[in-house]
């Protein structure tokens, strides 16, 4: 399972993700498909010069960002609800805890 946090307000974002899907280990679509949304997003706030810490780590995975604006609003907005698609279908595999106040 999966477990991801994110906390996220009008100046920060974070986003913590623990665990392992197994949904089929060694052919895990379910670990793909966060893996990619993962990285998009870290590729984006990286080719954007966003102040952030990013730790990218099987198992354990951080990405904290300052500085919001309404780009990296429209980011994190489409972060989740690629993670919450996937969750909706895999919901042994996957939970999201969301807290935002925006």
């Amino acid at each position: 399972m999966v477990d991801v946090r994110i906390n996220r307000n009008n100046e920060h974002f974070q986003i913590v993700l623990d665990g392992h899907a197994l949904f089929n280990p060694g052919n895990d679509i379910v670990c793909a498909g966060i893996s990619s949304l993962i990285y998009a997003f870290a590729g984006t706030i990286k080719n954007n010069n966003y102040p952030k810490k990013i730790d990218l780590v099987p198992g354990h995975s951080v990405i904290n960002v300052v500085a919001m604006d309404q780009y990296l609003k429209g980011a994190t907005d489409q972060l989740i609800i690629g993670l919450l698609q996937i969750q909706k279908k895999y919901e042994k595999n996957l939970t999201i805890k969301l807290i935002d106040s925006l």
